[in-house]
């Protein structure tokens, strides 16, 4: 991700559209690349928990309307507690499974820069496939 920077607007609220949730209470992650719009998507949500997940993100200066952290190799975070996960593709199957993993019932994993098998990915780990086109693969939990 780098220095910080102004997230696009637009793909911000694509990015909120396509994890379905806009109130809270509850928390989303946002992993690698998303996590850039950790600022646009907490002043579009309401009374959500918005989670930045990439090691650049220590470089940002810290707000109060959402939290940064790194990990590796998993996502601290409890097995379906989360409301949903927006990631980078680019990070890998590990990375896929512990979004499926972390999501909650009813809850969305959206991953960007996705690869062809993604969506395979996705299904293995128990999730429907929602919409899976132009590198964008949306998956639920039932």
């Amino acid at each position: 991700m780098g220095a910080p920077r102004a997230g696009d607007a637009a793909e911000a609220e694509r990015i909120a559209a396509l994890i379905g949730v806009a109130r809270g209470p509850g928390t989303i992650a946002l992993v690698g690349g998303p996590a850039a719009h950790c600022l646009a998507i907490a002043g579009l949500t309401q009374d959500l928990q918005i989670v930045g997940v990439d090691p650049d993100l220590s470089a940002w200066p810290e707000d109060p309307s959402w939290s940064r952290i790194a990990s590796r190799p998993g996502l601290p975070f409890f097995s379906r507690t989360l409301r949903g996960v927006a990631l980078d593709g680019r990070l890998g199957r590990q990375r896929v499974d512990e979004a499926a993993r972390v999501v909650a019932p009813m809850s969305r994993v959206l991953v960007t820069n996705a690869r062809a098998e993604t969506a395979g990915w996705l299904e293995e780990a128990g999730l429907r496939v929602m919409a899976a086109e132009a590198q964008t693969v949306v998956g639920a939990r039932g």
